[in-house]
């Protein structure tokens, strides 16, 4: 999906413009949590900063596909 940032939108963050341009069902912690997988370029850079603030004209492309996530290493005590 692919959204142009519209005057009245400039000064919002990332995570307050997704929330309420997408029309899925999504938490805003789930929109942040999607943000921070890669899911989201705005101007054709990958953001992975949900508070980033948009400015006016500014192009975010959101993937609406789900994506599977990686899970974060785990400490194995046992490997020491």
């Amino acid at each position: 999906v692919i959204m142009d940032v519209e005057k009245r939108d400039e000064n919002l963050s990332l995570l307050e413009f997704l929330y309420k341009s997408l029309s899925a069902d999504l938490s805003k912690k789930e929109i942040k949590r999607r943000i921070e997988d890669n899911c989201c370029t705005v101007n054709g850079v990958v953001e992975r900063i949900a508070s980033r603030k948009l400015a006016w004209k500014d192009r975010v492309e959101w993937e609406s596909k789900n994506k599977t996530r990686i899970p974060k290493a785990q400490f194995d005590p046992s490997c020491i």
